[in-house]
């Protein structure tokens, strides 16, 4: 679970990436579009802050999302209409819901489509692992987008590879992957923000050879990266 995109320092020195400049090496490296770990630091700030936190919105609050669309449940979650659910693709078992304790006591439902583990101490405190789905709506987002290109091209990538960006995008009725026109209209807006660096960008497909995802992407200018 990424954390932020600063370098480690255990892994390559800035000097070591001048060095790999000078020789004329290129680098490829990841951007996760999707999510982001829960110990980085927008998600640390709300658990610690609630609704007082500025990274409120930058994750996505599974309730707002869904509102109107669906039925409460004694666990404090919605249960969307299953009409409007019937051709998501959820990478686990149940909804894609994480349970999140603020500091106050309030429990709120987040969208989490990947991982996600929850510990409890000997004092009852709860400690959270995992991969929080990101609010694409929100300007926090969008300038952490910017920020994060910026930074991988400053460390010399002229390929930025985009770790499941068909996931991002979500709408009330539509597919939470590979949605159309949302899936193409979101990679056209990191496409030009990607612009102004120079980087070529690589959107990774989790789509079967089969279904011919990889002719939509290449016929959009895209190079192909095939996940299977």
């Amino acid at each position: 679970s990424l954390i932020d995109y600063g370098l480690s320092e255990t892994l390559a020195s800035p000097e070591a990436l001048e060095e790999l400049k000078a020789l004329g090496i290129d680098l490829a490296l990841d951007f996760i579009l999707n999510h982001t770990s829960v110990l980085s630091k927008e998600f640390q700030d709300i658990l610690k802050r609630g609704d007082d936190s500025p990274y409120r919105d930058f994750f996505i609050d599974w309730n707002r999302f869904w509102d109107g669309h669906g039925t409460m449940t004694e666990d404090g979650y919605i249960q969307p209409d299953a009409e409007l659910i019937r051709d998501m693709f959820f990478r686990k078992p149940g909804l894609p819901v994480l349970v999140v304790e603020f500091a106050d006591g309030t429990r709120r439902p987040y969208w989490n489509t990947f991982y996600q583990q929850v510990d409890v101490d000997e004092n009852g405190k709860k400690h959270y692992l995992g991969q929080m789905d990101l609010n694409i709506k929100s300007p926090l987002v969008l300038d952490f987008y910017r920020q994060t290109l910026a930074d991988l091209a400053g460390y010399g990538a002229s390929i930025v590879r985009l770790d499941a960006f068909a996931y991002a995008p979500k709408e009330v009725g539509s597919k939470n992957f590979l949605n159309d026109p949302g899936t193409w209209d979101f990679l056209q807006q990191i496409t030009d923000m990607a612009k102004p660096y120079g980087v070529s960008l690589l959107p990774e497909i989790h789509a079967s050879y089969e279904e011919g995802t990889y002719r939509i992407i290449a016929n959009k200018g895209y190079m192909v990266y095939d996940f299977f």
